[in-house]
């Protein structure tokens, strides 16, 4: 059976009676066969046909981000309370000091597109920063993306 039968097979012209009892035909699959990550889940029978049913559950990653401010401890006081940032997911977090400016995004799918491995990013709407800081650094380290805010305290 494959993706070309659309993984059905009929069997005709079988016998329905043997020594005149009625036969009671199964079908069975070799679990060694299945691809790597698959089990055998189900099988059911309703009438002539068997349903077999391989089940897979595909892999999960995970997305964080966290926010860096280089603006000497906020020293000017125009540090926002908060700021969103967006996962190229579309998902959108709130970040700030009640999470440590920091945020974790569980349970996303780590493939795509038979065996492709998401890349996600974080992005961040600069204009919604305060005037005077903008973004200096985005950088990631497996599965945790850095983003920096530099602002440049008044002197006096």
């Amino acid at each position: 059976m494959n993706k070309d039968n659309n993984w059905t097979k009929t069997i005709e012209h079988l016998p329905k009676y043997a020594d005149g009892v009625e036969v009671e035909y199964t079908w069975s699959e070799d679990e060694e066969g299945l691809p790597e990550g698959y089990e055998l889940t189900s099988t059911s029978k309703v009438g002539t046909i068997t349903t077999i049913t391989n089940s897979y559950t595909p892999e999960e990653t995970q997305a964080t981000v966290k926010k860096v401010w280089n603006d000497a401890e906020d020293q000017d006081g125009i540090r926002p309370e908060s700021l969103e940032v967006t996962l190229s997911n579309g998902t959108t977090v709130t970040l700030n000091e009640e999470n440590d400016w920091t945020e974790t995004i569980e349970h996303l799918p780590k493939y795509r597109n038979h065996g492709e491995e998401i890349e996600y990013t974080w992005s961040e709407d600069e204009e919604g920063l305060p005037e005077g800081y903008e973004l200096t650094s985005m950088s990631k380290v497996g599965t945790i993306t850095t983003i920096t805010n530099s602002y440049t305290p008044e002197e006096t």
